[in-house]
């Protein structure tokens, strides 16, 4: 089964997603991507696996000695073989 590993952005983040989103929408005449698709940080890309279980463990366990990173979201990159697909910069 395709699975990727995503943090879902609240608040601020996902309002300045739908913002952007809609207005490239309009700009450009496409579909509004936040309609699709979740304000998200990509945190693993598109893997297959058959053990969802195993992954979440593993989540699991490297999130318990970890703490809270405070970050911003600003400016646009790319990426190197995509020439369709750009995304928010994420810095801290």
């Amino acid at each position: 089964m395709r699975r990727c590993i995503v943090y879902l952005a609240k608040g601020e983040v996902e309002e300045y997603f739908k913002q952007i989103t809609s207005e490239l929408a309009l700009n450009f005449s496409e579909r509004n991507l936040s309609e699709r698709v979740p304000a998200h940080i990509t945190l693993k890309y598109p893997f297959e696996t058959e053990d969802v279980n195993l992954i979440e463990n593993k989540i699991a366990d490297v999130l318990k000695n970890k703490s809270k990173v405070l970050f911003k979201v600003g400016g646009f990159e790319r990426f190197e073989n995509s020439k369709e697909t750009i995304f928010l910069s994420v810095n801290h």
